[in-house]
């Protein structure tokens, strides 16, 4: 998809659970802080960062409750760095791999 001769790209994002917030570092190389646009809700965030000649753009949801109002985010090195409180985990089920 273009977007004023820009392309829409979804960045490389790895999220996991630490401590009971979620921790998310999305590479987003080239974009001006100022430009980075964080949108939270109860269980996921959605991304919107134009570079150069890219659109960083992506939704990711992140199987829990969290409280999106207390998220933090700081931007360096073209690494986006988001740490959401969890509220509350769903049931878990082990699964054996054979």
């Amino acid at each position: 998809m273009q977007e004023q001769g820009k392309f829409r790209v979804q960045p490389m994002c790895c999220c996991g659970i630490d401590e009971n917030k979620v921790v998310a570092d999305i590479q987003i190389p080239g974009v001006d802080k100022k430009d980075i646009q964080v949108h939270t809700f109860e269980d996921g965030f959605r991304l919107d960062a134009p570079a150069r000649d890219v659109i960083y753009s992506g939704i990711y949801y992140v199987g829990c409750k969290t409280e999106a109002a207390k998220t933090k985010a700081t931007y360096e090195n073209g690494v986006l760095h988001l740490e959401i409180p969890v509220i509350e985990m769903e049931d878990e089920t082990k699964i054996t791999v054979t």
